[in-house]
């Protein structure tokens, strides 16, 4: 006779709250709350690195309509994400730019 171990759903590990964010942004379908936000800019690099560091996946661009944060609707390349920047990646950013550590346009390796 086989026993079969059951693991009930409170013994599961539950994802952290960056990883099921970064779910969200990577594989999530956008609604009216989220943000469009343009491929190449500082604030998609840092959704890219939030990404890969929380789920080893970054976000798709594609070309869409839409309206970036200040500017006119059109056809941008980028996503619509939760927040225009993912969480402590804005306050880490602007530390290295005051610094000197890194340009705003710097591409983030």
């Amino acid at each position: 006779m086989r026993y079969q171990t059951l693991i009930s759903a409170s013994a599961r590990p539950t994802a952290s709250p960056h990883a099921q964010l970064a779910n969200c942004a990577v594989f999530g379908l956008p609604d009216e709350a989220w943000v469009f936000v343009e491929a190449d800019t500082l604030a998609w690099k840092q959704w890219r690195r939030f990404c890969l560091r929380e789920i080893g996946r970054a976000p798709a661009a594609a070309f869409v309509f839409a309206s970036p944060p200040g500017r006119t609707p059109g056809r941008y390349r980028g996503r619509s994400l939760p927040m225009l920047r993912p969480p402590g990646e804005s306050a880490l950013d602007r530390m290295r730019i005051a610094s000197g550590e890194r340009d705003d346009d710097e591409v983030a390796t």
